[in-house]
């Protein structure tokens, strides 16, 4: 069973705000205005940092979008605490053993007494008991996890390592021994280095899915062919009406300068004859 000093020394840590009960009213019994009261409702994000140095002397620190505020205090020994509305109280602190519990009694000019009790529970929240005058309050908060903790957080899900879907794939596997996967070498490399480190070529593995090289293969082999390119695109039906069109339109801008030429010369009559082998025009 733990002690009850470790009790008390479980509330160091870094908290956020969870939830609360009649935190509003206990504002209002307090005398905290109007205003302020709307403003703690507003409030999103709550952190509080509690810790304590080797000395004895510890240190509460209240982090929220709409105010930060800090005090330090020695347990047993009175102390003057500002509080997040700005009002001046007189502050005692003290860790009672028995019920492991931190007690906060604070005082403001008016004689108004405020009393707030800490613990942490069997399910690791900071429970805060907060009373004034008649009316009572809770506050409860977990301990702070940064992004990398929240993914690290154990859940409820089974998981399985390459050897249980190996090899456990059944009700009856999860009973037997682990067996282990024997190593399997991967192909030896070998380098020559008598020539340099990037001749490195496989022991007693010779490719046979390549197909000998002949000395026309070796002159072609390079050889670069539009058609090849034609051939091995993937195209969809709107494109391949645009390759036709493509490819009637060049054969036409090809064709075009001969249809001319040849309108041209029906066009002008014109009588040749043959001398010495000589084309003159008459």
């Amino acid at each position: 069973m733990a002690s009850a000093d470790s009790d008390i020394q479980m509330l160091k840590g870094t908290w956020d705000y969870v939830d609360g009960e009649n935190f509003d009213e206990y504002l209002k019994e307090a005398g905290i205005s109007w205003v302020l009261r709307q403003a703690a409702k507003a409030v999103t994000k709550e952190k509080m940092i509690i810790s304590a140095d080797n000395n004895g002397k510890w240190t509460l620190k209240s982090e929220s979008t709409l105010k930060n505020t800090v005090y330090e205090f020695t347990p047993g020994v009175e102390f003057n605490e500002t509080r997040a509305d700005g009002a001046e109280v007189k502050s005692t602190i003290t860790f009672d053993n028995n019920t492991s519990r931190w007690i906060h009694n604070a005082i403001d000019k008016q004689g108004k007494l405020v009393h707030i009790e800490r613990y942490v529970d069997d399910k690791d929240k900071q429970q805060v008991e907060l009373t004034c005058g008649n009316v009572k309050a809770r506050r409860r908060r977990a301990l702070y996890l940064s992004e990398y903790q929240q993914t690290r957080e154990p859940s409820n899900q089974r998981t399985f390592s390459l050897q249980d879907m190996l090899f456990q794939d059944n009700e009856e596997d999860k009973t037997r021994t682990t067996r282990i996967i024997p190593d399997i070498p991967d192909p030896v490399l070998t380098s020559d280095l008598s020539t340099s480190l990037i001749d490195v070529t496989l022991k007693n593995n010779r490719p046979i899915s390549s197909p000998p090289v002949g000395k026309k293969t070796k002159q072609h082999a390079h050889r670069f062919r539009p058609i090849d390119l034609i051939l091995k695109m993937k195209l969809n039906s709107r494109e391949c009406v645009l390759l036709i069109l493509l490819i009637i339109s060049i054969i036409l801008a090809l064709l075009a300068p001969v249809v001319t030429i040849k309108l041209f010369c029906k066009s002008i009559p014109c009588n040749t004859t043959m001398t010495s082998g000589k084309l003159s025009a008459i």
